[in-house]
């Protein structure tokens, strides 16, 4: 069984089938009974989440008496002056995404970006629209808080990776929708530098120091004060990691051994080896895992260029120097990357 809070709430059955609820207040309880686990709900706090009603313990029991009919199996147990909803680790989704996030961020303080992109994003992805509307405020808040400081560690962790050009449309949405939250101003401004784009950055700390001052009085804080200072002086920013930026695979491939075993081969031979077949056959996944594998012949990285978003008279060329930590940010991309 699967209780689900990371959006509208609901039950799906072990067979991945959705259980069928009762209305709004049937949710509602079910909903602070999660939030609320291990500990036992006063049956007082449930008559809040709904209207009142002339005899409001016999509508809170008929309540109780649906939501154990429409529980595949028994788990909400009534207890002395309230009720308690019994769950098994890994079947509540908040619970999945929370533990996702402690492990992300430790594999981004141990060095490993690539891996922590993997974990936070297969996190975030479980995410659905409009979140938390069926609990608390104070819960709402708490998911929200959780997912934006996921979103703050993923999105540095993909800066160390070198794919600044990738994420400035995302980044920016972040500004706009959380105008006050300096984190994620700040992680624009690096990735609009990192992409040579020095005057956009320094645009966005104006705009946030004005929107600090217009609405709480105050200015942006020393991190962030210090970075404008860096983008001022035109300081380059700091040297990517040599290791290259493969995203961490989400798993083992399997199948690929002879094709993958060609393909190395012929690495060692030609200075291009391009994988051809229909869309969809797994081209880019068994290109990452020969990445992966043949890292040790390459003593300065395997590095993953994404061409897709290249428009049709974008610049291939720019893409690749934007990629590679190679040369001078402000020379053309033919230099930087003789360089």
């Amino acid at each position: 069984m699967l209780f689900r809070l990371l959006g509208p709430v609901e039950v799906l059955g072990d067979d991945g089938s959705p259980v069928e609820l009762p209305g709004a207040r049937g949710r509602a309880i079910l909903a602070m009974l999660l939030v609320s686990r291990p500990d036992v709900v006063p049956a007082g706090r449930l008559f809040a989440t709904g209207q009142s009603a002339k005899d409001p313990v016999n509508a809170l029991h008929v309540q109780i008496a649906k939501l154990r009919a429409a529980l595949p199996e028994p788990r909400l147990v009534s207890e002395p002056g309230g009720y308690r909803l019994l769950t098994r680790a890994g079947e509540v989704d908040a619970d999945v995404f929370a533990d996702a996030c402690a492990t992300g961020r430790e594999l981004a303080r141990q060095g490993n970006p690539a891996a922590a992109v993997t974990v936070l994003r297969e996190a975030l992805a479980q995410w659905r629209q409009p979140v938390g509307y069926d609990f608390a405020d104070v819960w709402r808040v708490r998911l929200e808080e959780l997912r934006l400081a996921a979103l703050d560690t993923v999105l540095d962790a993909e800066l160390a990776l070198g794919r600044h050009r990738e994420l400035v449309p995302e980044l920016a949405g972040l500004v706009a929708e959380h105008p006050l939250r300096e984190r994620f101003a700040e992680l624009l401004m690096r990735a609009l530098h990192r992409g040579g784009r020095r005057p956009e950055a320094l645009a966005v700390f104006g705009d946030l120091r004005r929107r600090l001052a217009d609405e709480l009085g105050t200015d942006p804080g020393p991190g962030t004060s210090a970075l404008h200072l860096e983008i001022l002086r035109d300081e380059p920013a700091p040297p990517l990691p040599p290791g290259g930026n493969l995203p961490h695979p989400a798993g083992a491939l399997f199948g690929r051994d002879a094709d993958l075993g060609t393909a190395g081969r012929l690495l060692g031979e030609r200075r291009l080896v391009t994988l051809t077949g229909p869309g969809g056959v797994g081209k880019t996944r068994a290109a990452r895992e020969l990445g992966h594998r043949l890292r040790g012949r390459f003593p300065d990285g395997v590095w993953l260029v994404e061409l897709a978003s290249v428009a049709r008279d974008g610049s291939v060329l720019d893409a690749v120097a934007a990629t590679l930590p190679a040369g001078e940010p402000a020379a053309p991309a033919r230099d930087r990357l003789l360089a």
